[in-house]
């Protein structure tokens, strides 16, 4: 579905509610600029990119008076935990972030894309199994080589039992806080 931007008012409130308006399910729903009628934008690449994470986890979904789970990344300790709705811990691991010359950029996220299968499009066809995407960007959690120090490319590897474990109890729309 195409909406106009000047139906949508041209603000970000706008232009998500025109989206929801028209019925379409809000992570597919499309906009066409009349400045650029090629260029379409979906609601969820509008909002997640710009770290507005409850309306992300609106348009994907989620619940957002019960959080049934969240994670909590600490890149100094190189350790990612998953809580449940209580605040009881489900899985801990630990991770590998950020290599020297990358960054894994700390802040509030969610899990906006899942791909058990992934195979990189930026890095030569390199798999990553288990894959979650935080906010619409090129970052996310996957199945990789964890030398307990930082060594990505700015995603979150973990190790391959836990990936998996990880990739079990996680869902799209689930909040991700990483802190430096």
């Amino acid at each position: 579905m195409q909406i106009l931007c000047a139906i949508a008012g041209k603000s970000i409130l706008g232009f998500l509610m025109a989206g929801l308006l028209f019925g379409s399910p809000p992570h597919r729903a499309e906009v066409t600029f009349p400045s650029s009628p090629s260029k379409l934008f979906s609601l969820m690449g509008f909002a997640a990119p710009r770290g507005d994470v409850k309306m992300t986890q609106l348009l994907l979904g989620a619940d957002l008076e019960h959080e049934e789970r969240w994670i909590k990344v600490d890149l100094s300790e190189q350790r990612a935990w998953v809580y449940g709705r209580e605040g009881g811990l489900i899985l801990t691991t630990k991770i590998s972030s950020e290599q020297k010359g990358f960054r894994t950029e700390p802040g509030q996220f969610v899990i906006t894309d899942r791909d058990r299968h992934h195979v990189s499009s930026i890095y030569k066809d390199v798999r990553m199994p288990y894959f979650q995407r935080l906010s619409c960007s090129a970052i996310g959690f996957h199945e990789g080589y964890c030398p307990d120090q930082p060594a990505s490319h700015g995603c979150l590897r973990m190790p391959s039992k836990t990936a998996a474990d990880f990739w079990a109890i996680t869902k799209l729309g689930d909040r991700v806080v990483i802190s430096p």
